[in-house]
């Protein structure tokens, strides 16, 4: 049994594969195995595996079941101790799991049950990945862990930032990014509900902000890695306004995004701390539902779909606060900004 499992779901990724997989071979820890699950491909990603990386199981799928549904496989069928989620427009320095590793072994934090790496933004060009002066790594960041407000927005902490000395700190956050974070496979198992890890019911988008919710409840700790580095070719980049966000995303993914944020507020958020942030959570929300109203019927539509849906996310919250919530509201609203 390998320490370390790393969980590649692709889909249509022809372009990035090769580069990505390349730098997991490429790493100076070598304890470590790779799961692939490919989301019905319709370009010739699983042909480019296959052919280059004879040595990794591709497991196809004959639909594209979504972000969530595919991690999910792939951790309950993962049985190391860490489990890393990895997406294929990225690639990671060779001594990104070693340092990792080194960390979880050494340190003497307790709880801990994720790691955020230090990701910068990765100028994807495929006929000249790696130059850093041009147009391959870069020193602009992507994520540094997640950030979150009092009217609960979540954010990418130092995105589209460069580099400095305050994003060079090993320190608490609280919690990590999807692309590439690294999971206890304790704590997955410890807050997963009906042996779901990611929420099904998300399909893609903020599932990752959901499970980071869920594992503060439960008490664990995410931990900022500066020295773990690798890149990402993010095609979407968010801030803090919320138009300016929404203009930029695809219609697909504003209509997860503000269906998805609804969802893990009823899951996952102290009733006392609804009060406490209510004019910012009010405000917020309000001026995104006049957007939506206006600009995105789409997106308003999109969140009364499935009525059924806010059923199953109010007796999901009454499992969680049954069989997982160990901390106070008061220590979860410590992290609100």
């Amino acid at each position: 049994m390998s320490r370390i499992s790393i969980n590649l779901v692709t889909w249509n990724g022809a372009k990035y594969i090769k580069h990505c997989i390349n730098s997991i071979l490429q790493q100076t820890f070598t304890d470590y195995d790779v799961n692939i699950f490919d989301n019905n491909s319709n370009d010739n990603t699983v042909e480019i595996i296959e052919k280059n990386f004879p040595q990794f199981k591709v497991l196809k799928n004959r639909e594209n079941i979504g972000f969530a549904p595919a991690h999910n496989k792939l951790f309950a069928w993962s049985k190391s101790d860490y489990i890393m989620c990895l997406n294929q427009d990225m690639i990671l320095e060779p001594n990104f799991l070693e340092n990792i590793f080194n960390f979880l072994n050494s340190t003497k934090e307790t709880n801990i049950g994720t790691i955020a790496p230090k990701l910068f933004q990765w100028k994807f060009d495929d006929n000249d990945p790696y130059n850093s002066d041009k147009t391959g790594k870069t020193n602009i960041i992507d994520t540094c862990g997640f950030q979150v407000f009092k009217n609960h927005q979540v954010v990418d902490i130092g995105q589209s930032k460069e580099d400095a000395p305050e994003f060079n700190k090993i320190k608490e956050v609280f919690g990590s990014s999807g692309a590439c974070p690294i999971y206890l496979k304790k704590a997955l198992e410890d807050v997963k509900i009906n042996n779901e890890y990611f929420d099904e019911d998300f399909f893609s988008y903020k599932e990752d902000v959901d499970l980071a919710f869920r594992l503060r409840l439960a008490g664990y700790k995410c931990y900022f890695l500066p020295n773990a580095i690798c890149y990402h070719d993010r095609s979407i980049k968010t801030g803090t306004s919320t138009i300016k966000n929404r203009k930029a995303k695809p219609s697909w993914i504003n209509k997860y995004s503000y269906r998805n944020h609804v969802y893990l507020l009823i899951k996952n958020e102290f009733f006392v701390n609804f009060i406490k942030c209510f004019f910012q959570l009010f405000f917020y929300e309000f001026k995104k539902f006049i957007y939506v109203l206006f600009f995105e019927h789409e997106s308003f539509k999109f969140l009364f779909k499935n009525k059924k849906l806010f059923s199953k996310m109010k007796n999901k919250r009454k499992y969680i606060f049954k069989n997982i919530v160990r901390i106070t509201s008061k220590e979860l609203y410590k992290w609100y900004k």
